[in-house]
């Protein structure tokens, strides 16, 4: 029973199994076959004889990257291309080295997702297996809990923009007490938002955008790299970019082009 338990949550669920888990199902299977369990516990010997017999070993997660360098190299050499004669060399020089944005003014914003575990590389697995693993629980795989945004300046003595940080609110943050909404104000350098599922929507692009130009408004025309999600391109969104587009040019990185070759 125990073993069946271990494979299908190895190879249907793709989870994590350690040997506290092991010893704690088969408490449980006992538990639920009548036994007394109660200051019972399995021993370490036991899981080793139990992974012994069922030649289970503890193995480690390792690179997943699908594609290697060399694969990628095509998309890696395109992408520069881009850059470099798409964007820095198709305007006005004002930087001897660079091209049409100085360091000082290109910035690259990204969103990294926070579910607040931290599921370990290691995992017990049956020898030869190549299957990943995710996270710990099926209930946080791509759930967040918080979600900071980073914008960082090419020039790293001039990190100006504030980091944002959006925390997952039903309400989107209308429950939130005056207090608590004055005391996150007051942060110096971060700026809190909340939102339903903690993901940087329309409306947080929007102000972020917003936020942003008043920023850096004293640096004149700069750039800000960003990625391809799906808020960043709505009509209302491109309309924004659009009117900032004067002061400041949006360039889609479009970084998933160096996940697959061509």
């Amino acid at each position: 029973m125990l073993y069946f338990r271990f494979i299908y949550r190895r190879r249907y669920q793709a989870l994590r199994v350690s040997r506290t888990w092991l010893r704690n199902n088969l408490k449980d299977i006992r538990a639920n076959q009548g036994h007394d369990v109660d200051g019972w516990y399995p021993s370490e010997g036991w899981c080793s004889r139990f992974c012994g017999r069922w030649a289970i070993t503890s193995q480690c997660r390792t690179n997943k990257k699908k594609f290697s360098i060399e694969e990628r190299m095509p998309a890696i050499q395109a992408f520069h291309q881009d850059w470099i004669y798409g964007v820095q060399r198709s305007g006005v020089q004002r930087c001897p080295k660079y091209g049409q944005y100085p360091a000082s003014t290109m910035y690259a914003a990204d969103q990294v997702p926070m579910p607040f575990s931290s599921p370990a590389k290691r995992s017990l697995n049956e020898k030869g297996s190549k299957r990943g693993n995710r996270f710990t629980t099926a209930s946080q795989d791509g759930k967040r809990f918080c979600n900071p945004n980073v914008t960082l300046c090419a020039k790293e003595d001039e990190q100006d923009v504030r980091i944002e940080v959006i925390f997952q609110n039903d309400t989107q943050g209308a429950r939130i007490t005056a207090n608590e909404k004055e005391y996150y104000e007051n942060f110096p350098n971060v700026q809190v938002r909340w939102q339903y599922s903690a993901w940087a929507d329309e409306g947080i692009c929007i102000d972020f955008n917003f936020d942003f130009r008043r920023q850096t408004l004293d640096k004149g025309h700069v750039l800000l790299a960003m990625d391809q999600h799906s808020s960043q391109h709505t009509p209302l969104a491109q309309t924004i970019m659009v009117f900032f587009g004067h002061s400041t040019t949006f360039y889609a990185s479009q970084l998933h082009r160096l996940r697959q070759p061509g």
